[in-house]
């Protein structure tokens, strides 16, 4: 099956960067935004969870689907991005959402960025989060004061 930016049109998302082979990062950033979606969910807000690899090689669909189910994700409401080569990912990354992205030269990790944006049905990012230390009730509390 396949998802695209159209797919994101018809209302507001909340995205991130993760890879499934993160040996530090990822491993916090993904129970927070389980938290955040369960937390989401309860509240009955309608906003859909993006999460891009910048592992695309290696994260195949298959891959991102034991990924996600490993971490309790809903998959009627995030979906996770692969089908894109390492330039690409790099490209977006550093273009549409200002993270650095690149090769840890000390090892096996990429170096990316840990924040979870919220976007518009218009693909514009109107609100910045941390990702390793996510304030749930205060991105609950902004969805909700959108009318969410």
């Amino acid at each position: 099956m396949s998802f695209g930016l159209e797919d994101l049109e018809d209302g507001y998302w909340i995205a991130n960067f993760i890879f499934t082979r993160c040996p530090t990062v990822c491993n916090t950033m993904t129970p927070n935004m389980v938290n955040l979606q369960d937390a989401v969910l309860e509240e009955d807000i309608d906003v859909t969870f993006v999460s891009f690899t910048v592992d695309p090689n290696y994260d195949q669909p298959e891959v991102l689907r034991e990924y996600a189910s490993r971490y309790g994700v809903n998959a009627d409401y995030w979906t996770f991005l692969t089908g894109y080569d390492d330039e690409e990912i790099q490209s977006f990354s550093e273009g549409s959402f200002r993270q650095e992205m690149r090769d840890d030269p000390e090892g096996n990790n990429i170096i990316h960025g840990v924040n979870f944006f919220l976007i518009t049905d218009e693909h514009e990012i109107i609100r910045l989060y941390d990702g390793l230390n996510t304030p749930i009730e205060d991105v609950v509390a902004d969805l909700q004061e959108i009318g969410l």
